[in-house]
């Protein structure tokens, strides 16, 4: 186990500051909290991010942005420069990450693979290294993305230009990359919300020095630490079964249901909440 390699930190950023957090997002943190003793835990938003990080990018630029947008950039930029564990608030601790993050990390840096149409990686949980050259050229190209070019800030100009190119664009991971090319970029002026997938991809595919370094990654399938099912819904058996059985770190909750704030029994938060909490 080579838990050397990364610094431990755990990094969970909330961006209406966590006073303003739902319930849901609270138990999630808690649940970092209990199971990484030995882990600093760093909870960020959007009036302690600049303590911490020099994002350079224009502050317009990047309030232009949404905020999962703006997260994709925070992500890199404080493991770039700290290393550590990036956690979406979302997620929920099952297994310590002293337990399991060491055998994943030996490459200086591990995703959740994805196999999607689309994407090859997920980046609500991203583990790194220091100074990560990976890390580094993610970092550069995303903010040279957002750095460089002009968008349509009209929504329905956007939204009516989106519809007609995506269907072309998003077709599979091959002309996803178009999102890239600069004339695309210089005379279509949208962008796709999974931008920061598309990058990463495009780096990986083109690059033999970066592609190394994530074939070298093990890999574990985002799937496996999805819950297929509402929060809000009665625990279902299979997943009972495969949490007892497999190897799950983590859950990926839909905090959408977040602002319901009252904790019913036998439903997939409160089973949570009794076995780990």
């Amino acid at each position: 186990m080579d838990l050397e390699k990364i610094d431990k930190f755990i990094w969970i950023y909330w961006h209406q500051g966590w006073d303003n957090a739902p319930e849901i997002i609270q138990i999630c943190r808690d649940s970092w909290v209990k199971k990484n003793p030995g882990w600093k835990i760093k909870l960020l938003d959007i009036n302690s991010i600049n303590q911490f990080i020099d994002i350079k990018i224009k502050k317009s630029t990047l309030n232009n942005l949404c905020i999962a947008h703006q997260s994709d950039i925070f992500r890199l930029c404080l493991l770039e420069k700290y290393g550590g564990v990036w956690v979406d608030a979302s997620l929920f601790c099952i297994i310590p990450l002293d337990n399991w993050i060491g055998d994943f990390i030996s490459s200086g840096i591990f995703m959740f693979e994805s196999n999607t149409r689309l994407t090859i990686i997920a980046n609500w949980f991203i583990a790194s290294e220091r100074n990560n050259v990976l890390i580094k050229k993610l970092k550069l190209e995303l903010l040279n993305y957002w750095g460089l070019n002009y968008f349509i800030k009209n929504k329905l100009l956007n939204k009516f230009i989106f519809k007609l190119v995506s269907p072309i664009l998003n077709f599979n991971k091959i002309t996803a990359r178009l999102w890239l090319n600069i004339l695309v970029m210089k005379y279509i002026k949208v962008y796709p919300y999974q931008i920061f997938y598309f990058i990463f991809e495009k780096i990986i595919s083109e690059n033999e020095k970066y592609r190394k370094i994530w074939f070298k990654t093990p890999k574990i399938n985002k799937y496996n630490c999805w819950p297929n099912q509402l929060i809000n819904q009665k625990t279902n058996q299979i997943l009972k079964d495969k949490l007892k059985n497999e190897f799950i770190p983590l859950l990926k909750l839909d905090w959408r249901l977040a602002n319901k704030e009252i904790i019913q029994e036998n439903t997939l938060i409160s089973f949570l909440i009794k076995k780990y909490l």
